[in-house]
């Protein structure tokens, strides 16, 4: 028959070994669990970055194409309250009036300009004020390019003025990745609409 004290050491040493399993099952790990968890990570890892920059990019894109049709619809509206022509145009480097530079000057270089234009001249003159201005865009891989020259006039209707409807072609460091380049599409009547051009034309 076991004693009263070995049935005590039997039983302390029982206790003691259930709590060092008890506390292996919930706070350890093997090498194997450990590896299998840093492989899932790094997949995970692997997905979530890129995904994370192109919405970042998508993000940047959406908030430039959104800033540049608040302008044309504020110099639309405004034309139309004030009963004069309104020019949304891009900035020339001292921000303080439109671009008159040949080639055109992007409207991201500088940022754009909405100002009162009575003269169709798509500058400030006589008695124009400035409106509202847009800073230049930062990232030096986005751009915008206006396909008829450096300014868009709306006449006292809210039409575009004949010379200057067209289309602007926003891009970025994506270049023509499908779905990536915004068009916006200025007609006649004044409306403005985005697209996906089917054939972009973007530096790569």
């Amino acid at each position: 028959m076991q004693t009263t004290e070995s049935m005590k050491q039997s039983t302390n040493y029982s206790a003691i070994s259930r709590m060092r399993y008890a506390h292996q099952s919930v706070g350890g790990f093997t090498l194997m669990e450990l590896m299998i968890s840093i492989v899932i990570l790094a997949v995970l890892f692997t997905f979530a970055v890129p995904s994370f920059r192109e919405l970042m990019l998508n993000n940047k894109m959406t908030a430039n194409v959104n800033d540049v049709i608040s302008a044309l619809r504020l110099a639309r509206a405004e034309a139309i309250k004030r009963d004069s022509f309104v020019t949304v145009c891009a900035s020339n480097a001292a921000g303080n009036n439109c671009a008159t530079d040949d080639p055109p000057i992007p409207f991201h270089q500088n940022g754009w300009l909405v100002i009162s234009d009575t003269g169709v001249a798509g500058t400030m003159d006589g008695t124009d004020e400035l409106i509202r201005s847009y800073p230049p865009i930062s990232d030096e891989n986005f751009t915008i390019q206006y396909n008829n020259g450096n300014f868009v006039s709306f006449n006292t209707l809210g039409f575009v003025s004949s010379v200057s409807n067209g289309t602007m072609s926003f891009c970025d460091k994506r270049g023509n990745q499908t779905g990536v380049p915004i068009n916006i599409v200025i007609s006649s009547a004044g409306r403005v609409r985005t697209e996906h051009p089917t054939a972009p034309d973007c530096e790569s």
